[in-house]
């Protein structure tokens, strides 16, 4: 999900399980890989406690929308 946050358009109707398999795995929901910079190798091996804790974190955020589209900002101003 490109929006982490508990909202409809990112991870409102996605449970427990499945957002610890998309961390740990780097795979959607579909079963399609996500591109980087995901991180994912880096939390393959997470224990299930600070999983836990990653999953409690990301639902306690304020929800917001995703507007589809992707800005990446590369400083001085230069979103695009």
């Amino acid at each position: 999900a490109r929006n982490l946050t508990p909202h409809a358009t990112g991870l409102k109707d996605w449970t427990d399980a499945e957002i610890a398999k998309a961390i740990r795995t780097g795979m959607d929901r579909k079963g399609q890989p996500y591109k980087p910079p995901m991180g994912f190798p880096f939390y393959a091996g997470i224990t299930d406690e600070d999983m836990g804790a990653l999953i409690a974190y990301l639902r306690s955020l304020k929800p917001q929308a995703f507007a589809g589209k992707v800005v990446l900002d590369l400083g001085a101003g230069t979103g695009i």
